[in-house]
């Protein structure tokens, strides 16, 4: 018997991870096991992304879905986040601390001084048990598209970690339309398919698209043998490299020409009217190497506020392609016993 290591639930924000559920769901999902259902679990985690780019919680950007699930069910306004990527990934999918779950630090940035050492070995270990592997066992179908960074070898990307479907990009980044890795130590990057290593992606391929196709594919391939369903929406937005289809590159023209510190005093301002933070909350101060936007020259000050504008853009269309998920979901008559 595999030894389980009981630490308390962590829940980590992966920059921020958006575990959001709605109380009338809630509600429906007690009833359901009350006729003998499980619920459905869908976990979605946005990558790099600040909490207050949402609109629900202060932010410009048009995020229609997520606005709907947070306002119906709970907004999170106290949390933490592990120190960087693989490690909250490692805590979020076991609930346990990565130094338990064998990702003291990302790989890629592992010390010398770390490399070799218990806790380091830079993939999740056996000494823990994904919550994939726990409801797999328990009846569930576990799906999982998107990005893993938590291990390449077959005895370490998701289908050996209890996910009978998975579409997966096992590195930390890479391009949003092509294998195209974004490090010299992963100048390919690595796809898995149910388990299988790609050699070829598909050729309508964008991320985004492409994670949410696959995960509504999965749903619908099993939906009628009545087992509840257990699946991570993981994407890659909106961590760099930014990338999008040509109609959505202009949907924030010159919406952030005011810079950077105007923008964040407008978010902070309608944070406190939302109740986010309180009334008293004051700014952080920039990161040292980070400029007031002001002194910018202009050249510079317009290629900054275009980044910000396809940042925008990823936001939003990553609710759009989650808005996709929960149409079909309500489509097919399992939003509501759905968490």
């Amino acid at each position: 018997m595999r030894k389980i290591r009981r630490v308390g639930v962590i829940f980590a924000v992966l920059l921020v991870v958006l575990i959001i559920y709605s109380t009338n769901a809630v509600a429906d999902t007690a009833a359901g096991q009350a006729e003998g259902k499980s619920p459905n679990i869908v976990l979605i985690v946005a990558d790099d992304m600040g909490y207050s780019d949402l609109g629900s919680f202060g932010g410009e950007i048009r995020t229609p879905t997520f606005d709907a699930l947070a306002m119906a069910g709970v907004r999170f306004t106290d949390f933490h986040s592990g120190l960087s990527c693989s490690p909250t990934r490692s805590m979020l999918f076991s609930g346990t601390d990565n130094h338990i779950a064998g990702i003291g630090n990302m790989d890629e940035f592992t010390a010398p001084n770390q490399r070799g050492k218990r806790g380091y070995e830079g993939y999740l270990n056996r000494d823990v048990v994904t919550f994939a592997e726990l409801l797999r066992d328990n009846g569930y179908h576990t799906y999982y598209v998107g990005k893993w960074h938590l291990g390449k070898k077959p005895d370490q990307i998701p289908a050996a970690r209890g996910f009978e479907r998975d579409f997966t990009l096992l590195d930390g980044d890479g391009s949003y339309f092509d294998m195209t890795g974004m490090s010299a130590n992963s100048p390919k990057s690595v796809f898995t398919e149910d388990g299988k290593y790609l050699q070829k992606l598909p050729d309508d391929y964008y991320a985004t698209k492409t994670y949410t196709d696959r995960l509504i594919s999965f749903i619908e391939s099993n939906r009628k043998d009545g087992k509840p369903f257990f699946a991570i929406h993981t994407g890659q937005a909106p961590h760099e490299p930014y990338g999008l289809p040509g109609d959505w590159l202009r949907k924030y023209d010159r919406q952030y020409d005011m810079g950077w510190d105007a923008l964040r005093e407008q978010r902070l301002k309608r944070m406190k009217e939302m109740g986010i933070v309180p009334e008293n909350a004051e700014l952080a101060a920039r990161l040292w190497y980070v400029p007031p936007a002001v002194v910018l020259a202009p050249a510079v000050k317009a290629i900054m506020g275009r980044k910000m504008e396809i940042y925008a853009a990823l936001v939003e269309n990553l609710d759009y392609h989650i808005g996709r998920l929960v149409a079909y979901l309500k489509e097919i008559g399992e939003y509501d016993n759905t968490l």
